[in-house]
């Protein structure tokens, strides 16, 4: 496929909208629990440091399963259940992984003052996964996780400008949308979500880049 096909595909669209879906929920989640456990501080530190990070590692790992296997580049692939079993994993023991490394990244120092890296490093591992396993089950060993110095230039700018272009953009969108439904703090929830889907190209390249390897 080429990558106007990869974008125009029905299950990279359908990822997108579940992962825009689950951004979405997560600052009404957020903003309701805490309400729910102001007298309870160390519950309210419990979304900070474990529910938010497995719903996003949950919407990764979402996203990876339903674009795959257009994620690749490639229109018919074994199913992911049979990658798991050829690579004798679960396809659950990605989920598990995608959060230990959702709580493990923002201890960087430098991932810490650049959080716009976090999600899309989460989202290559995780495609990194999926197209190692399918490497074992084709028995492709020259194959690798590198998708090229060019594509990882791309990525790293993807995700920089990206970031960067997201917060202006869902402010702006947010502050209309405050104005025309006379309410605070959709700003930021619309901050939150497009800085989170910006980040999607990034992965979708870092996919696209593997799978080309499949087609030398």
């Amino acid at each position: 496929m080429s990558p106007i096909d990869v974008l125009l595909n029905f299950d990279i669209l359908f990822s997108i909208i579940l992962f825009a879906v689950l951004a979405l929920a997560e600052p009404f989640l957020e903003k309701w629990l805490h309400d729910l456990l102001e007298s309870n501080p160390p519950l309210c530190l419990g979304w900070d440091y474990f529910f938010a990070p497995l719903l996003r590692a949950t919407a990764i790992v979402l996203f990876v399963y339903v674009a795959y296997p257009a994620l690749f580049g490639i229109n018919v692939a074994p199913t992911i259940q049979e990658l798991a079993a050829s690579a004798n994993a679960k396809p659950s023991n990605l989920l598990g992984v995608m959060f230990l490394v959702g709580l493990l990244l923002p201890l960087i120092p430098a991932l810490n003052r650049h959080p716009e890296f976090v999600l899309p490093i989460q989202g290559a591992l995780a495609t990194a996964y999926i197209f190692a396993w399918l490497t074992n089950h084709l028995h492709i060993t020259a194959a690798s996780i590198w998708p090229g110095g060019d594509i990882f230039l791309l990525m790293v700018l993807s995700s920089y400008l990206g970031h960067r272009i997201a917060r202006r953009f869902g402010e702006y969108i947010g502050q209309k949308l405050d104005t025309a439904f006379n309410t605070v703090g959709l700003k930021a929830v619309g901050q939150h979500i497009i800085e989170l889907l910006v980040q999607i190209p990034v992965i979708l390249t870092y996919g696209y880049g593997l799978g080309m390897q499949l087609a030398m």
